[in-house]
C-alpha cells in the first residue's frame, strides 16, 4: 500500500495578466478522495493540472511525497501521477483493450505479458465495459470513451490520481460505478486522488474532504460536514439552501433559491 502525500505551497497561477489561483495551500493525503468544489472559473481545473506539472506556477510549489513537481522531468512525474482532463474524446483507430494497455506504458515490455493482459481484462470488466475490448476509440460514444480513459489511468495504478468532472459524460449507473471503484482502488492502494466537479451530491458522498475554491483563492478545505454549510453555499454558489444528513450519514443538500435578486 502507497503512502502518498500531496503539498501545495503558496501557490500562484495566472494567464497573462489574469491571475486564475492565489497563494494557494492545501494538503491530499494517502487513501483518501480529496473533492475540489467551486463555481465556475473558480481555478479547479487549473490547479489539478498545476498540480499534474503541466503548468508552471508564477510562485509556489507543489510536492508529491516531498518531491518538488516542478523540478521532475514529465517523464517522472507521468510515473507517479495520473491526470484526467474533461474532454478526452478520440478519434484514433486503436482497439480499447489496446489504449488501456497503453496506461501501463512506463512498466510495459517490448512483449505485452500476460499478466498485463489480465490486468487490462480486469479493469475493464470492473467499469462493465469488457464488451468494448476489442471495438475502435472512434467507434464509441463520449461516455464510452470516458470510461476507456479512466480504466486507462486506474491501470497504471499511480500515486497521485486528478480527476477533473470524470463523470459528467456518463449516465447515473455508470457514475456510480465508476465513483465506488475509484473509492475502492484509493483507499486499498492508498492512492491520493483529487477530483474537481460541480456534482456536489457526488463528491459528498465520496470524498473524505473538501477544497472550496471561489475567485482563485481557498475559502475553506477539511472535513466534508465542517465544510459543506449553508454560509459556504450562500457565500460561494450564491445560493440558499438546506443541508441535512440522510440515514447514511451523507450530506444532503436541497437548494432553495438564488441570492441574486
Amino acid at each position: 500500500m502507497k503512502n502518498v502525500t500531496v503539498k501545495v505551497d503558496n501557490l500562484s497561477f495566472g494567464y497573462n495578466s489574469e491571475k486564475v489561483l492565489k497563494n494557494i495551500n492545501v494538503e491530499a493525503k494517502s487513501g483518501e478522495i480529496t473533492g475540489v468544489i467551486g463555481p465556475n472559473a473558480a481555478g479547479k481545473s487549473t490547479l489539478l493540472k498545476c498540480i499534474a506539472g503541466m503548468l508552471e506556477p508564477d510562485k509556489g510549489n507543489v510536492f508529491v511525497n516531498g518531491n518538488n513537481v516542478q523540478k521532475m522531468q514529465n517523464k517522472k512525474i507521468s510515473k507517479i501521477v495520473s491526470y484526467l482532463p474533461q474532454d478526452q474524446a478520440s478519434n484514433v483507430v486503436l482497439p480499447v483493450l489496446e489504449a488501456v494497455l497503453l496506461g501501463k506504458v512506463h512498466s510495459l515490455c517490448w512483449k505485452v505479458t500476460e499478466k498485463d493482459l489480465e490486468e487490462a481484462w480486469n479493469i475493464l470488466e470492473k467499469l462493465g465495459i469488457d464488451y468494448l475490448a476489442e471495438r475502435g476509440l472512434n467507434e464509441l460514444s463520449g461516455g464510452q470513451n470516458q470510461m476507456v480513459n479512466i480504466a486507462q489511468s486506474l491501470i497504471g495504478m499511480p500515486d497521485v490520481f486528478l480527476l477533473d468532472e470524470p463523470t459528467s459524460s456518463l449516465d447515473l449507473r455508470h457514475q456510480i460505478g465508476v465513483m465506488d471503484l475509484i473509492k475502492n482502488i484509493t483507499q486499498d492502494e492508498g492512492i491520493s486522488t483529487l477530483i474537481s466537479s460541480h456534482n456536489l451530491e457526488q463528491v459528498v458522498r465520496y470524498a473524505d474532504k473538501l477544497i472550496v475554491l471561489n475567485s482563485g483563492c481557498v475559502y475553506a478545505s477539511g472535513d466534508v460536514e465542517s465544510i459543506l454549510t449553508t454560509d459556504m453555499m450562500k457565500s460561494v454558489y450564491g445560493v440558499e439552501s438546506e443541508i441535512e444528513l440522510t440515514k447514511n450519514g451523507v450530506p444532503k443538500v436541497t437548494l432553495l433559491s438564488s441570492t441574486e435578486r
